[in-house]
């Protein structure tokens, strides 16, 4: 983000009473940087990717749990966007396509 942004940012914050960013309590800025961390889970997703179109085997796989998983990464997307939560909406805009692609995995080789 840019500075006048993050400014500006800042003091949405302020206006709506919420908590300051970065909290100055030092536990809340520790689990905050944690968010971030959630880039790990679709990169931990990209072997059942590679498994299904490498082996063409999706027969352990249900549609309707991927399924899901795709439409909650979509909301989830969604949701970080609008209240622009980056460490929300782009590891779910990531799932999205992991998970995506293994819906059509299951789709072809089931």
């Amino acid at each position: 983000m840019n500075s006048g942004l993050k400014h500006l940012r800042a003091r949405a914050r302020a206006s709506k009473q919420l908590e300051p960013v970065p909290n100055p309590k030092a536990f809340i800025r520790f689990v905050d940087r944690f968010a971030y961390l959630s880039i790990i889970v679709p990169i931990l997703t990209i072997p059942q990717f590679i498994t299904i179109f490498v082996h063409h085997n999706a027969s352990d796989l249900s549609l309707v749990t991927w399924g899901t998983y795709l439409i909650s990464a979509c909301y989830w997307t969604y949701y970080g966007w609008l209240h622009k939560e980056m460490p929300i909406w782009f590891p779910n805009s990531l799932m999205i396509l992991v998970d995506l692609g293994v819906v059509i995995g299951i789709l072809m080789y089931k």
